[in-house]
């Protein structure tokens, strides 16, 4: 019986996919709410009471014929290479207690005085055990977790609490649930072998790596460049106004998708600007631009999506978050777990147009 499965989760519902745009036009709804927004050059339109159509401020042009050049993959030594080197550095833990120097995914809320603190709470965050920047006990709390297990601390906050001036000195509760745990391993060993996977030796696990990829390639055959994508899809929809709440969404994808970062590389964000050259106006610009690409993808595939009659229910739908969780050695259960039922639904919607376009 398999003892363990390794898998490297691609972090789906917090990777930020920031490549290209879409156009604008001048087309006016005067029937539908709206407010503009100069500092994202472009009219938002307030979607409180879901009365936007998505259809009526995307045209999307003839995204059918687009030309796109397919990626004919072959499988080498180092491909196989790459990919246990992957599973080494990102082996998933499903049946032990996390330990120092583990990376988890949790989400947590800090109460003092019973409200709940945002400033002290996330609803995903990825960090390394013993480094996350949360206050002393936190990460130590996490150690002997196992995925899916939960824990309520109570804390006593620094007397002079940089992060939140205000509370300073306080009692804090904080309620955390760890979703997953990864643990890096440096080398291939036996001891590896025996306990992550139903293999019994080096080679024996080289050439199921071996056939896996084989067979992905083969499976993909449709594989495109999704940056080529982007670049030919801008060129025939248009994006007559943003939506209010992609916005606000796009905002927070951003945020903590920069939060991860900052944490996986172990540098602040004052740091990060000046590796990059960036004074604080560069920086602001940067990320008001990764937000319009990432609102302006969004909007595509869900009026893609809604013009061909897609949905999250639907028999294509299940088969496609079938091969994804296959894609991860996951039950299709373990998958759907991993995600909000709107961030699941953003991933089968972007699989299924690119796919759609791809076939054509």
């Amino acid at each position: 019986m398999k003892k363990g499965r390794v898998f490297l989760i691609v972090s789906l519902c917090m990777t930020l996919i920031v490549i290209s745009g879409c156009g604008k036009s001048r087309k006016s709804h005067s029937d539908i709410p709206k407010s503009d927004d100069e500092e994202y050059g472009m009219e938002i339109v307030d979607d409180t009471n879901k009365n936007v159509n998505i259809l009526d401020i995307v045209d999307l042009g003839d995204y059918k014929n687009l030309k796109l050049n397919h990626q004919e993959k072959k499988v080498t030594n180092s491909d196989v290479e790459r990919a246990v080197a992957d599973a080494l550095q990102n082996t998933q833990i499903v049946d032990e207690g996390a330990e120092s120097g583990d990376w988890v995914f949790a989400s947590f809320t800090g109460q003092v005085d019973g409200t709940i603190i945002s400033d002290e709470s996330n609803e995903g965050m990825q960090f390394k055990i013993g480094e996350s920047g949360m206050p002393f006990g936190f990460d130590e709390s996490i150690i002997g977790l196992k995925p899916g297990e939960s824990k309520d601390i109570d804390l006593q906050l620094p007397d002079e609490y940089k992060k939140n001036p205000d509370l300073s000195g306080k009692k804090i509760t904080y309620s955390i649930i760890v979703n997953s745990i990864t643990r890096s391993y440096p080398e291939l060993t036996e001891d590896w072998i025996h306990k992550y996977t139903e293999y019994s030796s080096k080679d024996e696990y080289k050439s199921s790596v071996r056939e896996n990829l084989i067979q992905e390639a083969s499976l993909n055959q449709n594989d495109i460049d999704e940056e080529e994508f982007w670049e030919k899809i801008k060129k025939t929809c248009i994006i007559e106004k943003y939506i209010k709440t992609d916005i606000d969404s796009a905002k927070k994808q951003f945020d903590l998708n920069m939060n991860n970062n900052l944490q996986m590389s172990g540098i602040d964000l004052d740091t990060y600007k000046s590796q990059m050259k960036l004074n604080d106006k560069e920086y602001e610009k940067q990320k008001i631009n990764d937000i319009k690409r990432i609102v302006e993808q969004d909007m595509i595939i869900r009026a893609i999506s809604k013009k061909e009659g897609f949905k999250i229910d639907d028999e294509k739908s299940k088969e496609v978050i079938m091969d994804m969780a296959n894609e991860y050695q996951m039950t299709e259960q373990s998958f759907r777990s991993l995600f909000k039922k709107k961030d699941l639904e953003k991933q089968v919607m972007r699989r299924r147009v690119i796919d759609l376009i791809a076939e054509n």
